[in-house]
């Protein structure tokens, strides 16, 4: 099963998400990304972070952008 890989884009720069994690696609990958995004937003208030103008970067295993997902677009 491919690993995916969700940095953070925000104003502040990149932050890299070290792990990843296996979906069966690209498709299963994106749809976690509410998920994810939940964790993030935690985080971010907890810091008090506004990371809403923020997007998620999926990549490979190699590095390569395959898709962005805007923070606005997950719900």
């Amino acid at each position: 099963m491919p690993r995916f890989y969700f940095h953070l884009r925000s104003p502040e720069g990149l932050a890299k998400d070290e792990e990843g994690s296996d979906y069966r696609n690209l498709r299963a990958a994106a749809r976690d990304g509410r998920y994810t995004k939940e964790r993030y937003m935690k985080d971010a208030e907890e810091e008090g972070r506004d990371d809403s103008e923020c997007n998620f970067e999926i990549t490979d295993a190699n590095g390569s952008i395959l898709m962005r997902v805007p923070f606005h677009t997950l719900h």
